[in-house]
């Protein structure tokens, strides 16, 4: 652990201080930049570093607020070591209040440096993936102890963690193993000291089917080796005033398990916080079977065993139709359930949390 000076961008550190800039991603079509917001705080002695991010999505407001939050309270004066904090990595999602940077249509949180990229041969890479590479290379040459990536979900969804899976090699040495095995094990402790319900990632070769490796979180872990969790801080497009003070703590928390401020990791008692006693991970196995109009049954952070009645789907006059129920394919609990009650046929409407028997960790698919 050290106080060496950290720069990131204009932003440079200063021991007893709060330190304002930005990263320069972008060079602008009809003159300007596109900048990344830096914040670094730094203590006056040593201690880890931790990093925050936020707004990937440009309509998930909450860890914006969050860090708002956590930056209110002087810091400076409290903290051993550092905390590096980045308010929004898409201002051009923000600034339209859209998932995706108004210059390009992709879901900016599957680009970022990871297994099996793509091969450009001369082509350059999509425009976000290289404002992601940017800042993941500025994000690790800080060498931080972890990294928070801070996001919302739907309407009424309870906020919860997601931890990712940790690859490894398809024929691993037994020091990639234990490698993996020990990322895994930080993974957990990171989260727990966090506070909210845990939710794992997908299996392997479903979590890299899907790119959630090339993720802010999953590319922390799993190319940088860095422990990273994903906070889902319920609703977007909007700030929730239980979520961020439940975000805030949970910062504050991970803050007080590195011991870089004084006091211990505080229950979050600001949202629901559950736990059925076995892991679980996300699920979008709740479907419509049918066209229709969605009638929920069970709430947000409510538990279920496999084959309860989640919801149905009624006709637009609210009568009942044959095939329209809901019913959960294992036990588990609701995160909430998508935005909209309009669904068509084979549409995923929720988002579950259900019974995980894999392994943490897993080989890249060959």
């Amino acid at each position: 652990m050290s106080n060496s000076s950290i720069q990131i961008g204009t932003a440079v550190s200063q021991p007893g201080g709060t330190s304002y800039g930005s990263l320069r991603v972008l060079d602008l079509p009809t003159g300007g930049h596109e900048e990344i917001p830096v914040i670094i705080v730094q203590g006056t002695e040593p201690g880890p570093t931790v990093c925050v991010t936020a707004n990937i999505h440009g309509g998930e407001l909450t860890g914006i607020a969050c860090i708002h939050q956590v930056l209110a309270s002087d810091l400076a004066t409290q903290l051993r070591g550092t905390l590096i904090a980045l308010p929004t990595i898409n201002p051009a999602g923000l600034q339209v209040m859209q998932r995706f940077p108004y210059y390009e249509p992709k879901d900016p949180n599957r680009v970022w440096p990871g297994y099996k990229n793509p091969k450009s041969n001369g082509v350059p890479p999509a425009i976000y993936q290289q404002v992601a590479t940017q800042i993941f290379d500025a994000i690790v040459a800080t060498e931080p102890d972890c990294l928070l990536d801070l996001h919302n979900a739907s309407i009424d969804s309870v906020p919860f963690t997601i931890r990712d899976r940790v690859l490894f090699p398809p024929q691993p040495s037994a020091a990639q193993r234990k490698q993996a095995d020990d990322l895994a094990e930080k993974l957990e402790w990171l989260a727990r000291a966090f506070g909210l319900s845990i939710v794992n990632e997908s299996p392997a070769a479903k979590y890299v089917e899907l790119a959630l490796h090339r993720s802010v979180a999953g590319s922390i872990v799993n190319t940088a080796g860095i422990p990273s969790l994903t906070l889902e801080l319920g609703m977007g497009m909007a700030i929730d005033p239980p979520a961020v003070s439940a975000g805030t703590e949970g910062i504050l928390n991970v803050l007080r398990a590195y011991e870089m401020i004084d006091g211990v990791v505080e229950p979050i008692t600001q949202v629901p916080v559950i736990d059925l006693g076995f892991q679980v991970r996300r699920d979008d196995s709740a479907r419509a079977p049918i066209s229709g109009i969605l009638q929920s049954v069970v709430q947000p952070g409510q538990p279920f065993a496999k084959g309860d009645l989640l919801g149905r789907v009624v006709d637009i006059y609210g009568r009942s139709l044959d095939g329209g129920e809901i019913t959960a394919t294992a036990d588990g609990w609701l995160i909430g359930w998508r935005n909209g009650i309009a669904v068509y046929r084979g549409q995923p409407v929720a988002s579950l949390a259900v019974r995980d028997d894999d392994p943490l960790t897993g080989p890249q698919p060959e």
